[in-house]
Order: structure tokens, then C-alpha cells, then sequence
């Protein structure tokens, strides 16, 4: 009986005791954020979230006064537990390539479902690029896209990631996943408007691109019509994706327009095709010889 008594007292003191050594490290990780030391951040907030999470998974006690103790107490460590991921994300953006890659691979581990990791995303990647580990963005983006099914950089990744693999119905669905989040999306709090609209521009064109060039080779003509020519004018300053885009805008109207009888429809495809052989590269001649076959079929129309 003494021993169970002993016990229900430990658990009373444990509260003080994990409350007094999480203000502390709170205070100390502020500090190493201020003085911007990346391997001081790291190790007090991996620290601190830990001592939160243990205030945080304290069982409430029976009397009142305690109880309202209890619950102030897990307010404050919540709030701890919030800021060790800000700090994480904060010092990382302000660090080098190698050690921003250390501290969000930190909050990966520590919280993978992180708010913060939003806006962390696209300079890890561009980090892991500038340092020669290229090829682990893929990976790493398809393993991120499960507790972060809303990032547009990770969207952008895991649809070109399967677009270039020819997976063309899963990089579908990514690009319209990716459209979908894009008009709703807010701005980022870290970004100025000006930036933000010239991103979303960019992602938006690029997810365009992807689900149209997908319907397209996927036989949905008319889908793949909406798609190109929504991304026209987002992807003009990308002279091989516009001629792609172009290339199979003229099959789908074609395709679309000998289905419907249309001779209108099937000249837009002759128009589309003649755009996209003007343009030097790889399209130019397959472009030339599909508006050529177009307009021969289009002379058999009233």
C-alpha cells in the first residue's frame, strides 16, 4: 500500500519537476535561435519537444486545483512543442545548403505532419540540388507526400517524378491535385505577394502542362484540349513545353473534331499544328506533317 502511495506521489511531483526543466529549455533554444547557432537549435529542440511531449502526456489529475494546474502546464507545452518546429525551420532558412538539409531532416523526424515544413520544402530541395543530392528529391518528395498531401513543391516533384517514369495517370493525378490546392491556397506568410503570384503562375502553368500532356496520351481529347490551353499562357517563356503543348493541342482538336464532324475543330488542330512546327525542336517536323494530313481531312467537310 505504501508503495502505490509513493507512486501517486511521484506522479503529483512529476509535473514541477518536467514544467521547471521545459521553461529552461525553452529559454535556452530561444537563445541559440537568436544567436543563429544551427547545431545548438538542433539539439535543444529535439530536447525540448521531447520534455513537452512528456508534460503533454501527463494524466490529468482528480482534484480541481491540480486539474487547473494540469491544464495550464500542457498549454504551455503545446506551445513549446510548436516553437521547437518553427525554430528548426527558421534557423534553417537562414543557414547553408548542407546545414539547412540537417535541420529539416530533423523536423521530418521529430514531426513529419509539421506546419511549418510548407514553407521549408522548396529550399530543401533546392538545398539537396546545390549540394549533389539531386537524385534523393524524388524520394524523399514521395515519402513527404503522405503526411504532406498539400505542398505544391512536393506536388511538382512527384508529378514530374512520375510523368518522366511514363506513370502518366498517376502524374494526372497529381497535376490535378496540385491545380486543386493552387486555387485555394493562401499566400505564405514568409512570402510577399508579388513572389507568391509569380509561384503560383509558375505551378500552376506546370501542373496544367502535366495534366494536359497526360490526357493527351492517355486519349482524353477533350481534357486534354482545357488542360494545354490553360497552360499556354503560363509556360509561353518555355519555348519546348509550349511547342509540346501546342503539338498536342492540334491532335486533341483534330481528334475531337473528327468525332464530332466538326470542321472548325479539326482546323484548330491544323492551326495548333502549324504553331508548333514554327518552333525549332523536336515537335517541328511530326507538327508539319499532322497539319498537313489535317488539312486533307478537313477538305472532306462541308
Amino acid at each position: 500500500m505504501k508503495f502505490l502511495i509513493l507512486s501517486a506521489m511521484g506522479l503529483i511531483l512529476a509535473a514541477p519537476v518536467i514544467a521547471g526543466d521545459l521553461e529552461t529549455a525553452h529559454d535556452n533554444l530561444k537563445q541559440a535561435v537568436q544567436a543563429k547557432d544551427v547545431e545548438a537549435v538542433k539539439k535543444l529542440a529535439t530536447e525540448a519537444s521531447v520534455l513537452a511531449r512528456k508534460a503533454i502526456a501527463t494524466p490529468a489529475p482528480a482534484g480541481a486545483e491540480a486539474k487547473a494546474a494540469w491544464t495550464k502546464n500542457v498549454a504551455y507545452a503545446k506551445e513549446v512543442d510548436l516553437y521547437t518546429e518553427n525554430a528548426l525551420v527558421a534557423t534553417a532558412l537562414q543557414a547553408d545548403p548542407p546545414k539547412l538539409i540537417d535541420l529539416i531532416a530533423a523536423l521530418e523526424k521529430q514531426n513529419p505532419k509539421s506546419k511549418f515544413l510548407d514553407q521549408a520544402y522548396g529550399p530543401y530541395f533546392q538545398a539537396l540540388e546545390q549540394t549533389e543530392n539531386g537524385a534523393k528529391v524524388a524520394p524523399l518528395a514521395e515519402k513527404a507526400i503522405l503526411s504532406q498531401p498539400e505542398n505544391v513543391d512536393i506536388l511538382v516533384i512527384v508529378a514530374d517524378s512520375a510523368m518522366a517514369k511514363r506513370q502518366t495517370g498517376r502524374a494526372g493525378i497529381f497535376a490535378e491535385k496540385l491545380i486543386a490546392v493552387l486555387e485555394k491556397k493562401p499566400k505564405p506568410e514568409n512570402m510577399n505577394a508579388e513572389d507568391w503570384e509569380a509561384r503560383k503562375k509558375s505551378a500552376l502553368g506546370h501542373a496544367h502542362y502535366i495534366a494536359g500532356m497526360a490526357h493527351s496520351e492517355r486519349q482524353q481529347f477533350a481534357l486534354a484540349d482545357q488542360d494545354l490551353r490553360a497552360a499556354l499562357p503560363l509556360i509561353k517563356d518555355d519555348e519546348q513545353a509550349t511547342a509540346a503543348s501546342l503539338y498536342h493541342l492540334g491532335v486533341a482538336n483534330y481528334s475531337v473534331g473528327v468525332a464530332a464532324g466538326s470542321k472548325a475543330r479539326v482546323m484548330e488542330g491544323v492551326k495548333f499544328s502549324e504553331q508548333s512546327a514554327a518552333i525549332k525542336g523536336p515537335f517541328a517536323q511530326p507538327a508539319a506533317a499532322n497539319a498537313q494530313r489535317m488539312k486533307g481531312e478537313a477538305a472532306r467537310f462541308n
